[in-house]
């Protein structure tokens, strides 16, 4: 599996690269069929003040599949990272129901 991970706008937060990497660990083990995962962090304006959540943009590709994008706003950048994560973990539940065992 092919991953990149993208901290733009002066993002940068130790514990989200621990989280993030963590999470690549169980995707992989989870389905193994992703080809490709692109994370992008970054910080965006809300209610009318500049860079005020985070947000986390997970781009999913694997084989002979569409491509898949989920997007999440948070005020933290940890929830952000989780909860794109859980969603694309309930995404590989509902697409692939055979990967249930192991999520």
């Amino acid at each position: 599996m092919i991953t990149s991970t993208l901290f733009r706008h002066g993002v940068s937060d130790a514990p989200a690269k621990q989280q993030i990497s963590h999470r690549l660990k169980w995707l992989a083990a989870a389905a193994p069929q992703i080809t490709r995962v692109d994370i992008v962090l970054d910080q965006v304006p809300y209610g009318g003040r500049p860079k005020h959540l985070y947000q986390c943009h997970i781009s999913m590709r694997a084989a002979g599949r569409k491509q898949c994008d989920v997007y999440v706003n948070n005020g933290s950048i940890d929830l952000a990272v989780a909860d794109a994560f859980d969603q694309i973990g309930s995404l590989i539940r509902y697409k692939n129901p055979e990967s249930r065992a192991h999520v």
